[in-house]
């Protein structure tokens, strides 16, 4: 994936959990210790979490900026009508 964990939408985050999960199934069924694969997940899940939750204020801020920019944009365009 070449997206950060901060620019990934939550469906982006649901894929990445649900791939992970299908991995460690895919694992699990191959012989592997089904509770250390699924307490890793849920590590991995929690890290992706605290990540995004980081990035979060961040990223409204910068989606709040863009909108301000862009109903400034819009604003001009009509008055250039």
């Amino acid at each position: 994936m070449s997206t950060t964990v901060a620019e990934m939408t939550s469906e982006d985050l649901r894929a990445l959990i649900f791939t992970t999960v299908q991995d460690a199934l895919d694992q699990t069924i191959g012989g592997l210790d089904w509770l250390a694969k699924w307490r890793e997940l849920v590590k991995h899940q929690r890290h992706l979490a605290s990540l995004y939750a980081e990035f979060a204020d961040e990223d409204l801020a910068l989606a709040e900026v863009g909108m301000s920019d862009y109903a400034n944009l819009l604003a001009q365009e009509d008055g250039a009508r």
